[in-house]
């Protein structure tokens, strides 16, 4: 089951970074997000997973699309025959081969690329 968290995980390392970034603290961030700081601290642990409201929350907060919070996690669903309800990957744990023979992961694969330079961009 080590799958069933990993956009947990990823997710709550971006928010961490993204806090971070803002020179933001736990409890500044749980008055917004309308949590405990201990709720904050189990978000961006993973431990816990986000509600759409509170995804919305930390996006508003950092003024951050929820697209792009997402891409920054470099999770996403694979779907196959052997796992037709969607299995969650990090770009890093996809075979090249695999991305070249399906043209929804290639799709997939160039937009991650594509969210990844712009993010790199912004950064210098």
């Amino acid at each position: 089951m080590q799958n069933d968290n990993l956009l947990n995980t990823e997710i709550g390392k971006v928010l961490r970074d993204l806090r971070l970034s803002a020179g933001m603290t736990q409890s500044k961030v749980a008055n917004y997000i309308g949590v405990t700081f201990q709720q904050v601290q189990k978000y961006e642990k993973g431990t816990n997973a986000l509600s759409i409201t509170k995804f919305v929350r930390f996006c508003n907060l950092f003024e951050i699309s929820g697209d792009k919070l997402l891409a920054k996690t470099g999770v996403w669903f694979k779907h196959d025959k052997e796992n037709p309800t969607g299995k969650q990957v990090k770009i890093t744990e996809v075979s090249l081969e695999e991305i070249t023979k399906d043209p929804k992961m290639r799709l997939d694969a160039k937009y991650w690329i594509k969210k990844k330079e712009e993010d790199e961009q912004k950064k210098d």
